[in-house]
């Protein structure tokens, strides 16, 4: 699942950029992003998918949103410090 929310997340970001440069296909691009917040939105803000793109596979370069880098790695401290 580590895979999951950095590639929705770089597909979102693609996709406005399409939309911004496109003369063409406006609709399609829309009903592509609401499709995906529709689908993928609550598994977007799921701190335990964040945590597992946040690791060493993906490391933080897929998003610039701080606050949902700060919940996935607030979710890998706190799991840490439960561990024995």
């Amino acid at each position: 699942m580590g895979w999951l929310v950095p590639t929705i997340t770089l597909l979102t970001v693609k996709l406005d950029h399409l939309r911004l440069s496109s003369k063409f296909c406006q609709p399609l691009m829309n009903a592509l992003q609401e499709g995906i917040q529709k689908w993928f939105g609550p598994m977007l803000a799921d701190p335990e998918l964040i945590a597992a793109a946040v690791l060493p596979k993906f490391r933080t370069s897929w998003t610039s949103n701080e606050d949902m880098l700060k919940l996935g790695l607030d979710y890998i401290k706190a799991h840490l410090d439960h561990e024995p």
